[in-house]
């Protein structure tokens, strides 16, 4: 940094530029690096990514020059000369590191034997980088932040969480959350190992949204309900006697309230989440039934996140999941299947693990009345419903209508309450899981 009396560092610059000898011997020549700049710090750290420093080597885009040149010129190894530029690491910075950076420039040059510049063979310009519009909208994204961070327990210490926003239609994500964080500005030229350290120990490193794995909870009766449904197993407008709990072998496996909700359709169910309803239909379909309606709706497969021309955009693959079968569990060591596993299942517990992103493609899925919603993380004016490679969901009016009617009552008069919004109709499913 250059600053004399106050001067601004670009005058300073272009005034001692100008007073340095010119031409391919001068002695001494001014060299520009470019440097990313995060303003938001931690904002959609986990989204963004962030860049590395160049000073461990020549990247991907430059070892391809360099590869190129050599072979054209008959170029050794030490023949090359380079600015460090800063590479992207994650998600979208490396994803999309070689459209954000632009195209490396190059000179030639013959030399003599005292290593003086001769004569200029080729070169070319470099060509600066395109900007990239996120589908992040930023209030919501800041929102969703603030909303995290304020969470704490009964000590006042912050709780680790994650939120993520789909718009049903083109599948955009509009907020993609995580906390704790790191802020990308700590990570550009070499990091402090106290700041690494202090990240790592809180966890801030990991992305929870989309590598967290968790089991589901009371959000997979969603999928419970659409494989109880399909074959006929049970009707929306069924009443179904749910008492305090229910007797499955010699075990009984209990409702969220003592008393019990008494007959209950698939509104109701909906409404306050009844586990006994659940648990009578995943036993009428079995766990194959269930495992692969949760298949059908994309819960073991990674996410596709990928921009309208279908490049791939993150390379966050979440690995580990889980969707149980009698097989899946045999081929673990944990023994032979039985009807409580079934009934873990049904309410999304058990061997079940998912990521926050993958609940909400498939809410989203639910809502738009379709099997799958391929994401993006970039706009895309153009994109709409006919991107998503998917099938019909498979439920008759009335039922989506008992769907749509349950999970806006749920809202307004059951268990989700806390997602009211005034002035706007809200329909949602709540889960809660212990996750030690």
């Amino acid at each position: 940094d250059l600053r004399v009396d106050g001067e601004d560092p670009a005058r300073l610059l272009a005034r001692v530029v100008e007073q340095l000898p010119h031409g391919p011997d001068a002695p001494v020549s001014v060299e520009s690096e470019v440097v990313r700049e995060y303003p938001g710090g931690e904002l959609a750290a986990h989204v963004l990514g962030h860049v590395k420093s160049g000073d461990s080597g020549p990247g991907e885009a430059e070892n391809a020059l360099r590869a190129e040149l050599a072979a054209a010129y008959n170029l050794g190894a030490n023949s090359f000369a380079s600015a460090a530029s800063p590479r992207g690491v994650l998600v979208i910075e490396q994803s999309f590191d070689e459209v954000l950076s632009g195209r490396l420039g190059y000179q030639v040059w013959e030399r003599n034997l005292a290593g003086e510049r001769q004569r200029l063979l080729a070169r070319r310009a470099p060509r600066q980088g395109a900007h990239l519009n996120l589908s992040l909208d930023l209030r919501v994204q800041q929102a969703a932040e603030a909303a995290l961070r304020a969470a704490k327990d009964a000590n006042g210490i912050p709780l680790p969480g994650s939120a993520a926003l789909v718009d049903i239609d083109t599948g955009e994500i509009l907020a993609l959350a995580s906390t704790p964080a790191f802020d990308p500005n700590q990570l550009i030229g070499r990091v402090s190992p106290e700041y690494y350290d202090t990240v790592d120990a809180a966890g801030g490193w990991l992305n929870r949204a989309t590598q967290g794995l968790y089991p589901a909870g009371s959000t997979f009766k969603l999928v419970t309900a659409v494989a109880g449904l399909r074959p006929g197993a049970v009707r929306h407008d069924e009443v179904v006697d749910c008492g305090p709990g229910l007797l499955v072998g010699n075990r009984v496996f209990p409702e969220h309230v003592a008393s019990g909700y008494g007959p209950t359709d698939l509104e109701k169910m909906l409404i306050v989440s009844v586990n006994v309803w659940n648990y009578i239909v995943g036993l009428r379909v079995g766990p194959e039934a269930l495992a692969a309606e949760a298949r059908r709706l994309g819960l073991d497969q990674p996410l596709l996140v990928s921009a309208h021309d279908g490049r791939p955009e993150t390379n966050q693959v979440t690995r580990g999941m889980g969707v149980p079968t009698p097989d899946y569990k045999r081929r673990r060591g944990h023994g032979a299947w039985t009807p409580g596993d079934t009934a873990n299942l049904s309410i999304g517990q058990g061997y079940l693990l998912t990521t926050p992103l993958h609940m909400a493609a498939l809410t989203a899925s639910v809502a738009a009345n379709r099997t799958r919603t391929s994401l993006t993380l970039v706009a895309d004016p153009g994109r709409g419903a006919a991107i998503h490679a998917a099938e019909p969901l498979g439920r008759t009016p009335a039922q989506r209508r008992a769907f749509l009617d349950g999970m806006t009552r749920c809202v307004d008069e059951g268990t989700a309450g806390p997602a009211s919004v005034p002035g706007l109709a809200v329909a949602a499913k709540t889960g809660t899981t212990e996750y030690p």
